[in-house]
């Protein structure tokens, strides 16, 4: 691998930085992570384009479908801690995935229509150049990062 340029933030980069698992704190009473596949048949579903898995206690998004008529996903408060399993869903214009625990970039695809991303309130978010990252891992042509429009300076 290339060393990275000073001057622009590169995903090589951004891979580097790591956040542990907080010990016990994401894992349900019987020692098992809690996935999507985990939730009863029928709950994944898209209605009028929106999939709404808030407050699930997810701490892995394996199982996923694919949703062709997905736009909007809701993701808040639960205990996931990257994007491993999300996929790609081409329609997918919004993302929300506040109050998670979402560390890095990890598994995070070209998701070609999001215009939206919001992940207040999750360590990444302290980073220095987000919103770069954001641009970078997800989508160049990211609208809005966490409520705010992204401007030409970031």
């Amino acid at each position: 691998p290339g060393v990275a340029s000073a001057a622009a933030p590169s995903l090589d980069r951004i891979r580097v930085f790591f956040c542990p698992r907080p010990e016990g704190s994401l894992f349900l009473e019987n020692g098992r992570e809690r996935t999507v596949s985990d939730l009863a048949a029928g709950t994944v579903t898209s209605s009028f384009g929106t999939v709404n898995l808030r407050e699930r206690r997810l701490t892995s998004l394996e199982g996923f479908p694919y949703f062709e008529d997905m736009h909007t996903l809701f993701l808040q408060d639960n205990l996931l801690s990257n994007f491993d399993h999300l996929g790609v869903q081409p329609g997918c214009t919004s993302i929300t995935l506040d109050r998670n625990r979402i560390c890095d970039f990890t598994g995070a695809e070209r998701l070609p229509k999001l215009r939206s991303l919001s992940l207040e309130q999750n360590p990444i978010e302290e980073w220095d150049l987000f919103v770069v990252m954001c641009c970078l891992a997800v989508n160049p042509q990211l609208l809005k990062v966490n409520g705010r429009v992204v401007t030409k300076q970031q």
